[in-house]
């Protein structure tokens, strides 16, 4: 059942970087590995950014979240200008709550995305820094950052 559901998700991308949303070139579909913080060492996660018309999907893939997190229904995604080493203080997306679709893949392992109100076009002009949190019933901890580099 694991192994389908994987395959379900590689198919899925494929279809999406095969027939982007209008006026936005396949070549925009972007997967970003991501960095674990020290408070969920060991752990791996890696998110596409999807073409959509006028905004972004980003579909996550995690491998796991410290213990007792609410996942994958709690977590928030926060989009910040600059790059995880040097972000500003504010970002310029937050989506949390509602999940667009979060489910678990196995007992370490789910996916989830989240629809961003930016193109990846513009969502690659200048560096940014993906960053996913923990809900604050959870403490809002940074668990996860990846750096999107502008395009050269």
């Amino acid at each position: 059942m694991e192994t389908s559901r994987w395959l379900a998700l590689a198919v899925t991308l494929g279809c999406m970087a095969a027939n982007p949303a209008a006026g936005e070139p396949a070549n925009n579909l972007l997967t970003i590995q991501m960095h674990a913080s020290p408070w969920n060492a060991g752990k791996n996660a890696q998110v596409t950014l999807v073409p959509q018309k006028g905004r972004a999907e980003l579909m996550f893939v995690v491998s796991g979240v410290p213990a007792g997190a609410s996942v994958p229904e709690d977590l928030d995604v926060l989009i910040y200008p600059g790059s995880c080493a040097k972000r500003a203080d504010t970002p310029a997306y937050a989506v949390g709550n509602p999940y667009v679709r979060g489910e678990r893949v196995g007992i370490r392992q789910f996916y989830m995305t989240r629809i961003v109100p930016a193109t990846v076009a513009e969502l690659t002009s200048s560096d940014h820094a993906i960053v996913l949190r923990t809900g604050p019933q959870d403490g809002a901890v940074d668990i996860f950052c990846g750096d999107v580099k502008a395009a050269a």
